[in-house]
């Protein structure tokens, strides 16, 4: 019994030994990849936000140089377009170190020297355009510490002209993981000079310090995904250390593990195999319990960050296909399920005048309303973008998808109120039935991909269920799409000009220039053919400024009473150099700028943003007429007569097809004609086909008009020797 005794406790004594060793490798690995799989998405977070604030930089660098360096910095600083929660604070310094501005001090009491800070010096002794990442400082005018982004601009002639510096609040970078378990661990941002630049846990206090003061380097190795690991000791503590470097930017992520010789589970299950022989089975079930609970929580904190979207807290596009092949496999003979894609109408146009912050916050509004109006048992996800999914469980019938779509869309379509704004959306949606549309989550993506392309291309703000038709639909789209790209580059288009005349004395006082796509197989294809496309894809801008400089060019020969107007689009007035471009058509074709007249739509002018109203009021400024085109179709908010500077008001053809007809047509155009003569502006009535029409108009008190009845829009060879015969506009209706 003494030799079975000794035995046993040998084995026993052994055998916890040998268990607390395993443990421990195996907390020690847990640990390593846990903080090499934290370091990728921490690198990942902090290569967008770098990303972010170098764009900042590079913006204003080129709104200064495009504005001829002679930007207005305290604008440029609070712009939606630069400002947003990231930054302490974006300031300007001069090739002399002095503070020129500051988010923080618009306009400085008194002078600010900043010669002697390092992200200064660095700039105007290198003389070469590099971004440059600073350790963090206190910033003399906002008062915060932050790390400073910084790179130069440069005067005309290339010398160093100053500074532009974005401040970062360091905990910005940290904060995002600050709910996760790292124990005694920490994470950390540093620069090539290995200074901390944000940290948190045990680098929380080490900021603007190096890394490794009063650390011990042990060995390292590379895992499959690029990360760095490496062991060091600091005051007896022994962690593993993640490393990674953030692509295209001077900076490494670390991510310090806790310490495994302090983990609380290894350390209690030591005392209990030490405690006795006879509780070491049990102890055993328990640590093994708690390592797993602590390694799944570890596990699900992770995944949730790398499948769910971290601006609304969605599923993101990898979840969300996921959830689709688990649809697949759970369906039955009875019960289908649908997916529908939604894209939000107008969101681009938002998203693009009034900033990406306030963006952010309309999709989160967006992603909150359609998680609370559905089941428990549908899904909902964010594939990135504008771009919504949902996941429609146990479906009876196409009704009951076509009844959701339909709450969807009226859901989206009710207006969204976000700091202090209201905006009004809509939503366009594409579906696909499992099992029917497709057999796999590819092809039923697919299917209502193309479900979602035609329910936009039919008017938007519907919905279409998948059927096989659609696929000749969307290859005539985009084979459209590249005709009109080639049309753009060949330029396949022409001008045609529609004679403008005054009511009174019935003379051709200009013409409006109208675009016209000669196409060489199909011939002249129809605007609203092929403008919603240009303005989609952004062609509308280059198609919009050829034809400005065509129909310039063309008139300026003509007699010098005569005016040329020329549509513009909300697009072109996102254009930094819109200016720039409406000069270089005038000068280049000796066109005086009084005969140029620029149309635009209410979609124009629905959001008052700064950039647009400094546009108007330039061309304005160089004699050009600004007229509004379309009146009374749209929100027609008698403020844009007072907040823009508008000459002429052009009358919609809604009104004046339906004169005879309607009593309120003739109110509703006598109020508008009266409206702009007090204000001193012309008016213009569209779509004049009869005399009858032109004659009540005379009696309504309208200034001119244009038409069917006064000539159709023809091509430049018909339409400009008219113009130098000048004939009465009866003969030209003639």
């Amino acid at each position: 019994m003494v030799w079975f005794g000794t035995a046993l406790a040998c084995v026993i004594w052994v055998a916890s030994w040998m268990q607390m060793q395993t443990e421990q490798q195996n907390t020690e690995r847990d640990i390593a990849q846990e903080t090499a799989n934290l370091a990728l998405v921490l690198e990942q977070n902090v290569s967008r936000t770098a990303s972010e604030i170098d764009r900042i930089l590079k913006f204003l660098r080129r709104a200064y140089e495009r504005s001829g360096l002679n930007s207005h910095w305290p604008s440029l600083v609070q712009e939606d377009y630069t400002v947003n929660e990231q930054t302490v604070q974006i300031a300007i310094i001069d090739a002399h170190g002095m503070m020129i501005t500051s988010s923080a001090m618009l306009y400085p009491a008194k002078p600010v020297n900043l010669s002697d800070r390092e992200h200064y010096r660095v700039h105007a002794q290198a003389r070469k355009d590099q971004l440059f990442i600073s350790k963090p400082v206190v910033g003399r005018a906002s008062g915060k510490s932050s790390v400073q982004f910084t790179r130069p601009f440069y005067g005309a002639d290339g010398s160093f002209a100053g500074v532009i510096v974005v401040s970062l609040d360091p905990t910005h970078l940290s904060t995002a993981y600050r709910d996760l378990n790292l124990g005694d661990g920490g994470l950390a941002v540093i620069g090539k000079d290995d200074i901390i630049r944000a940290g948190s846990g045990i680098y929380a206090a080490s900021l603007g310090r190096g890394l490794r003061e009063g650390m011990r380097h042990g060995a390292e190795k590379r895992t499959a995904n690029g990360t760095l690991l490496a062991v060091e000791e600091v005051e007896n503590q022994v962690r593993t250390l993640a490393f990674r470097a953030v692509g295209g930017f001077p900076l490494t992520v670390i991510v310090a593990g806790r310490d495994p010789q302090r983990d609380g589970t290894l350390l209690d299950n030591r005392r209990k195999y030490l405690a006795g022989a006879a509780l070491l089975s049990i102890m055993v079930i328990l640590a093994v319990v708690g390592a797993l609970r602590n390694r799944r929580r570890h596990d699900a904190q992770l995944l949730h960050l790398a499948r769910h979207d971290s601006l609304t807290g969605l599923a993101n596009r990898v979840q969300f296909h996921d959830d689709v092949d688990r649809a697949f496999d759970n369906r039955s003979a009875n019960q289908r399920f649908a997916l529908h894609l939604i894209d939000l109408d107008g969101f681009k146009f938002v998203n693009d005048t009034r900033g990406h912050p306030f963006g952010d916050k309309l999709l989160t509004a967006v992603a909150g309303r359609l998680s609370t109006h559905l089941r428990n048992i549908d899904k909902v996800a964010r594939l990135g973008g504008d771009e919504f999914a949902i996941i429609q469980s146990c479906l009876q019938d196409q009704q009951e998808a076509s009844d959701l779509a339909r709450r969807v869309c009226k859901l989206l379509s009710e207006p969204i109120a976000i700091d202090g704004r209201t905006v009004a959306l809509g939503a366009s949606i594409g579906i696909a039935l499992g099992n029917i549309d497709g057999s796999s989550t590819l092809e039923l993506m697919q299917a209502a991909d193309l479900a979602l392309y035609s329910a936009k291309s039919g008017g938007r703000g519907d919905y279409r269920f998948y059927n096989q038709d659609m696929h000749a639909a969307v290859l005539a789209g985009r084979t459209l799409e590249l005709e009109l790209r080639k049309a753009v580059n060949e330029e396949q288009f022409e001008v045609h000009y529609q004679p403008i005349v005054d009511i009174k004395s019935r003379e051709v006082t200009g013409y409006e220039a109208l675009v016209r796509w000669r196409h060489p197989e199909r011939g002249i294809v129809p605007p609203a053919e092929f403008i919603p496309l240009a303005e989609e894809t952004g062609l509308i801008v280059a198609i919009g400024a050829w034809v400005l400089k065509t129909a310039c060019a063309e008139m300026a020969p003509r007699p010098a009473h005569l005016k040329i107007a020329v549509n513009f689009s909300a697009a072109q007035f996102r254009t930094i150099d819109l200016v720039d471009t409406v000069t270089l058509a005038l000068t280049s074709s000796g066109l005086a700028p009084e005969r140029l007249q620029i149309e635009i739509t209410e979609s124009t002018l629905m959001v008052k943003d700064s950039t647009t109203i400094e546009q108007l009021q330039k061309l304005q400024g160089i004699g050009i007429q600004i007229v509004m085109d379309d009146f009374g179709t749209g929100y027609s908010s008698l403020s844009y007569l007072q907040s823009y500077p508008i000459s002429c008001i052009k009358i919609d053809r809604s009104f004046v097809s339906t004169l005879g007809q309607h009593q309120s047509a003739a109110t509703i155009i006598r109020a508008i004609t009266t409206l702009a003569s007090s204000l001193g502006m012309a008016t213009i009535a569209e779509g004049v086909e009869t005399p009858a029409q032109l004659e009540e108009l005379t009696q309504l008190g309208c200034t001119e008009a244009q038409g069917y009845h006064f000539g159709k829009p023809q091509p430049a060879t018909e339409a400009l020797p008219a113009i130098a015969a000048q004939a009465p506009a009866d003969m030209l209706a003639a």
